[in-house]
């Protein structure tokens, strides 16, 4: 019964003030036959009891209390109090504990001394642990944080660590005991670890079908393409041509259309919309005036005139006093022309007496080079061409004038051709105009620059009044039809040779370029510069 309570003696806990026995230990709490496990982090052996172990805690700022085997004079140095942790606190026969009361610092105060909870810090230092923030390494692996306690729920707030928990793309919310991450809007993932949401890749659409969508880091850009404004999550077309964007020609119209527009010229130009021409009607492989007619292009547009003896709105021309009359027969005889031998001098008899003061305009799908009338008054006279010895037959329609207004010389015949009239002198006169050969230089076959042979010379003609007039009677007089551009300025290449012609004016029907009228040989005021061409139609 003795040995029994002896026992429970010894294992009791039994406080004892250490000054009644130590001096060095005066003011400290010790505890014999008791010790604090686990948290031990330094030993010091070969200590004396007393100022070894005293002085080994107070320079160390980690300790909170230390245990004194003193079988083996070795002191272990502690990081906790029994308050902190009563349920490492056990018996132990071999060992003092002693708490550090003087000088000890507050459990979680210095990051040297972190503590585990809350929890811990409000059992160690009791009364005088108030809620703030304090050094924790509980919350994140292998790291010590500064994070705030309430003491009044013990709980940690997480979210108010040091060292963010939860990933910078994430807001992190307390909850007792614990914490949630949730990652923003424009990020995915656990809330630890948020990666960026690419809303441009997805299945629908973020933007308007006429926007660009940009990804940006948590979120995204739409931005309406060229044609449309907005926001770019709604976009409506910009009507380019109610504003001062449209760069169209001023002989253009503008069209909106969805996100562009469109320029187009007005009706007599031609090009792209910015850039517009005017068309040459009169240039035209169609013809657009009557055959009797002069065309005269203006911008945007043309205009008819029918020439001299014929009437109408240009695009449709008529004579006066029709006779409709076939030749009765036909002779044929060989005349030489120079540089034109294909000509043939080919006499029609006609049945209805001509008389002398009357003209004859002869009509006819024939290309009629020359006309004279005849000494007969019952014959006129063509020069035109006969191709492998086929004389033309198809003189279908004549026209007969009577005109009171003389044209000619006094000691000329004036003959009426269709659209103009031709002056032809009497026997015992010549005619100061030659009938003189032309040519086409520095083109092609249908198309270059005039020039005329005169005085045993070719030389060319200036541009002064070079109308499309002027241009058919050339081409007439080469075998072709008509005429389809009468162009200025050298077009196809200076010549080199006298200026013959200036000012030349014809009346579109004549024979011949030198039976129009013009101030004489090689009287000009003009260089070679101006030296006129045409296009003649195949």
């Amino acid at each position: 019964m003795a040995l029994t309570l002896l026992v429970l003696i010894v294992v009791s806990p039994t406080f004892l003030d250490a000054s009644s026995q130590h001096s060095s230990a005066k003011g400290e709490v010790s505890i014999l036959g008791m010790m604090l496990q686990g948290h031990i982090f330094k030993n010091i052996t070969k200590a004396a009891f007393g100022d070894v172990c005293l002085r080994e805690c107070y320079q160390d700022i980690r300790c909170q209390s230390f245990n004194y085997v003193f079988t083996e004079d070795i002191c272990e140095l502690s990081n906790r109090t029994k308050e902190a942790r009563p349920e490492d606190f056990v018996p132990n026969f071999e060992r003092y504990y002693f708490r550090k009361d003087m000088k000890r610092v507050p459990l979680g105060s210095v990051p040297e001394l972190p503590a585990e909870t809350c929890k811990e810090i409000k059992t160690s230092e009791g009364g005088q642990a108030v809620s703030a923030r304090y050094w924790i390494y509980s919350i994140i692996p292998e790291k010590i944080v500064f994070a705030y306690c309430d003491m009044k729920t013990e709980d940690v707030d997480e979210c108010s660590s040091s060292i963010p928990i939860c990933d910078p793309k994430a807001n992190c919310q307390n909850t007792e005991g614990s914490f949630h991450c949730q990652c923003v809007t424009g990020f995915s993932g656990d809330g630890r670890s948020c990666t960026d949401v690419d809303e441009c890749s997805s299945a629908i659409p973020v933007c308007d079908p006429n926007a660009n969508c940009q990804n940006t880091e948590g979120s995204f850009h739409c931005q309406c393409v060229s044609g449309f404004s907005g926001d770019g999550k709604s976009c409506t077309d910009v009507d380019e041509c109610s504003s001062s964007i449209p760069d169209c020609d001023p002989k253009a119209n503008c069209q909106n259309t969805e996100g562009s527009y469109r320029c187009q010229c007005l009706t007599g130009f031609f090009g792209d919309g910015k850039s517009c021409s005017d068309v040459d009607e009169c240039s035209s492989s169609t013809p657009v005036c009557d055959p009797k007619a002069n065309c005269q292009n203006t911008e945007g547009t043309f205009y008819c005139q029918c020439v001299s003896g014929f009437s109408g709105d240009g695009k449709s021309c008529t004579g006066k006093d029709w006779v409709r009359n076939a030749p009765t027969s036909i002779t044929t005889s060989l005349v030489t022309y120079p540089f034109q031998p294909y000509l043939q001098e080919v006499t029609y008899l006609l049945s209805e007496n001509l008389q002398f003061n009357e003209s004859i305009i002869v009509f006819s799908m024939l290309s009629v080079i020359r006309y004279r009338r005849s000494i007969s008054d019952m014959h006129f006279t063509l020069a035109l061409k006969v191709l492998n010895g086929v004389v033309p037959t198809n003189l279908n329609t004549l026209s007969r004038n009577v005109s009171s207004i003389p044209v000619c010389d006094p000691n000329a015949n004036c003959q009426n051709t269709e659209g103009s009239f031709h002056c032809q002198c009497v026997s015992g006169f010549s005619a100061t105009n030659e009938d003189a050969p032309i040519r086409l230089m520095g083109g092609g076959a249908n198309y270059g620059r005039v020039e005329v042979y005169h005085n045993g010379k070719w030389g060319t003609v200036c541009d002064d009044h070079w109308t499309i007039n002027e241009a058919n009677v050339v081409c007439r007089q080469l075998g072709f039809s008509s005429a389809s551009q009468a162009s200025c300025c050298a077009k196809y290449g200076q010549g080199s040779d006298p200026v013959w012609m200036d000012d030349v004016y014809c009346q579109g029907g004549e024979a011949m370029l030198s039976r129009c009228t013009f101030p004489g040989w090689e009287k000009h005021n003009c260089a070679h510069s101006e030296d006129a061409s045409v296009a003649c139609n195949n």
